[in-house]
C-alpha cells in the first residue's frame, strides 16, 4: 500500500477500455464527493469504473441483440417471399 494506493484504478480503467477523458471525468466527480477521504476516493472511483463498463457491455450487448433480430426477421421475410 505505498503512497496511499489502494486499488490501482489506472490500471482497471485501462483493462476496462474506459477512456482517458471518462476516466478524468469520474475521478473529478468522486474527487467531489470524497475531497479528504483518500480511501473512500478510491474505493467509490472503482465502483464507478466497474458501473462504467457494465453500462457500455449492455449498451454492445443490447446493439447485437438488434442486430440479431433485424437480420433474423430479414432472413425470415425475404425466405418467405419465395
Amino acid at each position: 500500500m505505498e503512497n496511499g494506493i489502494f486499488f490501482d484504478t489506472d490500471k482497471l480503467a485501462t483493462e476496462l477500455r474506459i477512456s482517458r477523458d471518462d476516466f478524468n471525468s469520474l475521478k473529478t466527480s468522486v474527487r467531489e464527493e470524497f475531497p479528504d477521504d483518500e480511501m473512500m476516493y478510491q474505493l467509490h472511483l472503482l465502483r464507478a469504473l466497474h458501473r462504467k463498463s457494465m453500462k457500455s457491455l449492455n449498451i454492445v450487448t443490447k446493439r447485437r441483440q438488434h442486430l440479431r433480430t433485424t437480420s433474423g426477421s430479414i432472413l425470415i421475410h425475404q425466405s418467405s417471399a419465395d
